[in-house]
């Protein structure tokens, strides 16, 4: 099977993220469906589940190994999902302003590949739009990893001021992804790639 123009790889791709597409609208409909009921009052608040990282009590628990003679040994670096229901109301309007954020993010992205993909399909992909379209892509992976770093942070430290856990303690995690960061940086990369090609691709057709 061919991977650009009709009937090849790219046209299979082209349909699956039209798909995706819609399943994003639907989805960011569904989020706001269920944020509106939450900030009107409904009597199920508003289900979050928000990754932290806590560290444990050492007297909370005890680990020792007659075997392995060791005597006291701890857990570290750990971390998990809270879930939770809220029903405060300023909660669940910072929570649907972070949610437009990352969902305006994430439909940018998929429209800006459903352009791309039409290009693949139709077998003329170095044009200057796709280099602007992959540099894009790359430039919202890097800022929403970013982003939702900085989020994770200050959840954490805004639940450490407001929720009594016994045994636990929550932890300010800051963690970027070494891997997310560098495809985004890929994308950034492979823009210029398409830019040089299409430029090339202008040139020759002057001379021509």
């Amino acid at each position: 099977m061919k991977t650009l123009g009709k009937a090849s790889v790219s046209s299979v791709l082209r349909w699956a993220v039209e798909v995706a597409w819609y399943v994003a609208i639907i989805g960011a409909i569904a989020v706001y469906v269920e944020g509106g009921r939450a900030l009107i009052g409904g009597p199920a608040g508003l289900r979050l589940d928000l990754p932290i990282a806590i560290e444990l009590e050492p007297a909370a628990h005890e680990i020792v190994s007659q075997q392995l003679a060791i005597e006291s040994a701890r857990i570290d670096d750990v971390t998990g999902m809270l879930k939770l229901h809220v029903s405060s109301r300023g909660l669940v309007a910072v929570w649907l302003v972070l949610a437009s954020a990352w969902l305006g993010a994430l439909l940018a992205v998929v429209y800006q590949l459903r352009k791309i993909f039409r290009t693949l399909a139709a077998g003329d992909p170095f044009v200057r739009e796709n280099a602007s379209r992959i540099r894009f892509i790359g430039l919202v992976i890097v800022c929403m990893e970013l982003f939702e770093t900085l989020l994770v942070l200050g959840f954490s430290y805004y639940l450490r001021t407001v929720l009594d856990i016994s045994s636990i303690s929550l932890q300010s995690d800051f963690r970027l992804s070494p891997e997310i960061l560098f495809l985004g940086f890929v994308f950034v990369v492979i823009a210029e790639v398409f830019r040089r090609g299409a430029e090339m691709r202008e040139e020759q057709a002057l001379t021509v």
